[in-house]
């Protein structure tokens, strides 16, 4: 039998599972949890008090655990979770979907998963209180790549800032989505670029600068001719390196959406704390004076509005 390792965070207690669950001990696949039962509140929590970040289940019972997954997604924001375990929840999901989409993102189920996560993201992070950084701080703390941790990152900024400015809840899904997708674009670019999306864009080498700024327009080719992607989330990947005053790419068009001054702020945002070690307070007075013109001066109040309301100041 193989087996296949799933986040012990992705389990929510006291649900029946239609699958078996292992336990890795010295290289042995114990059985823990048997199809048809639930894992008690209490076990789960002496897992993670283990630190014990993975279990196990057989690989032929992957699609019952989809189906565990898309139903506890449905029903994590409205459970009896605190919001710390819905945090968790949250970013090991998002997590587990941006990690199988960037590895096969020609995927439609694959797409379809970041697809619920990105929903998720909104329900629990941008609607829910004091959750954000909790999320973060699961992110941060991950095996995932850097890249994954900055789109994730980006995506539970713009689930808030969407919240504080009363947006519909399909806008904010689709600009969450593209907050998601907005670099895939990387994986068409040869491994050298791949640092360069993870430090300012002054660092980059002048000679690689006019290939990395075609990377909007690789993520938007790789998801376009899909059927099952909402051609607005396509547009809104291709255009958020775009800025009001004309000085982004890859067009250089002034006339910059809503939609895309949201992600390309929190974007921004992000980066300037996650690269280039910025407090908060700091990354705002950057946004105010730096980022002049760039986005609407709504939007850049806005922000620090909703973060508040997170429990950030």
């Amino acid at each position: 039998m193989s087996f296949v390792p799933i986040r012990t965070k992705t389990l929510i207690p006291d649900i029946n599972i239609n699958f078996n669950i292992y336990i890795n001990i010295c290289g042995k696949f114990l059985l823990y949890t048997r199809n048809g039962d639930s894992i008690e509140s209490e076990r789960l929590k002496k897992l993670k008090t283990k630190k014990m970040k993975q279990l196990f289940i057989s690989a032929k019972d992957e699609k019952s655990y989809q189906n565990f997954l898309d139903f506890c997604l449905e029903n994590v924001a409205i459970s009896d979770f605190n919001s710390q375990e819905k945090a968790e929840f949250a970013s090991q999901v998002s997590q587990d979907a941006m990690n199988d989409f960037t590895q096969d993102p020609e995927n439609q189920e694959n797409y379809k998963f970041l697809e619920k996560s990105a929903k998720n993201i909104l329900q629990v992070i941008g609607k829910g209180e004091k959750v954000l950084n909790s999320y973060i701080e699961d992110v941060q703390a991950s095996d995932i790549s850097e890249h994954i941790k900055l789109s994730l990152a980006t995506a539970s900024h713009v689930s808030c800032l969407c919240e504080e400015l009363k947006l519909d809840e399909d806008s904010s899904n689709n600009i969450i989505m593209a907050a998601l997708l907005m670099d895939i674009g990387m994986f068409k670019m040869p491994r050298k670029f791949h640092p360069f999306f993870l430090t300012s864009k002054e660092n980059i080498p002048k000679e690689d600068l006019s290939e990395y700024k075609k990377h909007p327009e690789y993520s938007a080719e790789m998801l376009s001719g899909k059927e099952y992607v909402n051609k607005q989330i396509i547009t809104l990947v291709k255009n958020h390196e775009e800025r009001k005053t004309g000085n982004g790419f890859p067009t250089g068009t002034k006339n910059v959406s809503l939609e895309n001054q949201i992600i390309s702020l929190c974007e921004t945002f992000v980066k300037s704390i996650r690269i280039e070690k910025k407090n908060q307070s700091e990354a705002i007075e950057y946004l105010k004076i730096h980022q002049l013109g760039n986005f609407d001066l709504s939007l850049v109040k806005a922000l620090p509005m909703a973060l508040k309301k997170q429990g950030i100041s």
